[in-house]
């Protein structure tokens, strides 16, 4: 897992792994947003809850799933959530660009904070499977151009 910079807009941390097989790689934060960037299907569920298990385990507390599928990873997390008791909120975005959901999860997701406390250090945490692992840098490096693929859409 790379350290890939800070959010212009929170000044949050941001850490990158390139998702490969729904394999899970602990960030070694928390609280933590996840961004999945990624191709999601039925046949690859019981990864996808595996992979969601040990997210929610590790600290994740809030998940915005991008990608084909992506509505199915968004629904798996609700699932893992609930069987173990933890808030954890979930969004899906299925009809945006890459950029406007990596836009989305630095700038609008959160934490809860009666559930986490310590909200204010919460990470990102960027999931990303290839393709788009170097466009997925390449916008973390420059957030003004982020910004502005963010406003054209």
């Amino acid at each position: 897992m790379d350290d890939v910079g800070v959010d212009r807009v929170h000044g949050r941390r941001i850490k990158l792994f390139e998702l490969s097989g729904w394999a899970w790689d602990n960030p070694e934060v928390q609280p933590f947003i996840l961004l999945t960037a990624a191709h999601a299907s039925r046949e690859h569920e019981a990864e996808i809850r595996r992979f969601a298990a040990a997210a929610i385990e590790s600290g994740c507390c809030y998940i915005c799933a991008w990608g084909d599928g992506c509505e199915l990873v968004h629904d798996v997390f609700d699932d893992v959530a609930l069987a173990v008791g933890r808030f954890v909120m979930s969004t899906w975005h299925a009809d945006e660009s890459l950029p406007t959901a990596l836009y989305f999860a630095l700038t609008n997701a959160f934490p809860d904070e009666d559930e986490f406390p310590n909200a204010a250090g919460a990470a990102v945490v960027l999931a990303v499977e290839e393709p788009w692992v170097e466009d997925t840098r390449r916008l973390i490096a420059d957030q003004e151009k982020l910004a502005r693929l963010w406003l054209a859409e």
